[in-house]
């Protein structure tokens, strides 16, 4: 949105390798290192409205519309951890 080349984290689009470095003793790290990630993120756009546009893959988007995006893939994300949470506790319809 806000016209910076960031070079991923963690591999980028369609590589999924992070997921083979977990380390639970790391957790708190990992988590902290995300939150920091967050920071500029915010920075980046606190001054550029919901209604902006950029160029993403020959589609326009919206910043409004990468939120959504984002809460859309939380929400997916989350979903599949309380599919697993579920198939190791038993536990459902709660």
């Amino acid at each position: 949105m806000a016209g910076q080349d960031v070079t991923p984290l963690h591999g980028g689009p369609g590589d999924d390798t992070d997921f083979d470095r977990v380390d639970p003793s790391r957790a708190e790290q990992d988590f902290r290192a995300l939150r920091e990630e967050w920071r500029p993120a915010d920075e980046a756009v606190a001054a550029v409205p919901f209604t902006h546009e950029i160029d993403f893959r020959g589609e326009a988007m919206s910043l409004r519309m990468a939120y959504l995006h984002l809460i859309g893939e939380y929400s997916r994300h989350n979903g599949h951890a309380d599919l697993l949470r579920e198939a190791l506790d038993g536990v459902t319809g709660r």
